[in-house]
């Protein structure tokens, strides 16, 4: 039991340093700003850890918000993302991969990005920029979409859980 929680702490390490790493530094140029490849890792993480999976998610994207500057948005990102992950544990099955069930639940799931943040720039800029940075919120969860269906489809998250 004790190499099982050694190897579990192991990948949510390297999980929450995945997350963090490709949503602060690395960014995907878009016609509304730019977005971000730190979704996938968020999506794997639930698939492949579950409920820890989503705590190092919520982590690793509380350590990009601070890495980034923008420290305000870590309690929002810690829920939204934290959340994506454990949605992702509970609705997508690994052991499908592309079918239409998980790419519809995916869908869905990447839709708390911009629901998720939409509050929160209201909160911190007012209401004219939430709705200025929506388009913006949307592409990211597409760039997440698109990032955690090829993971999925190359059976990253693995069988069954």
């Amino acid at each position: 039991m004790r190499q099982r929680n050694i190897e579990t702490l192991t990948r949510g390490g390297l999980l929450l340093a995945l997350v963090a790493l490709l949503t602060a530094f690395v960014k995907v140029p878009l016609p509304v700003g730019y977005a971000h490849l730190g979704d996938g890792p968020v999506i794997l993480a639930g698939l492949v850890l579950g409920p820890f999976g989503a705590a190092c998610a919520a982590a690793g994207t509380a350590l990009a918000d601070l890495i980034s500057g923008f420290p305000f948005y870590i309690p929002f990102s810690v829920v939204i993302k934290g959340l994506i992950a454990w949605l992702a544990h509970r609705f997508l099955d690994p052991s499908r991969r592309l079918c239409r069930k998980n790419l519809t639940a995916l869908f869905f799931i990447l839709l708390l990005v911009p629901a998720g943040y939409f509050p929160a720039d209201a909160l911190f800029y007012g209401l004219p920029a939430a709705l200025a940075a929506l388009p913006g919120n949307l592409a990211q969860a597409a760039v997440g979409y698109a990032v955690s269906a090829l993971l999925l489809g190359a059976g990253a998250g693995g069988g069954k859980r």
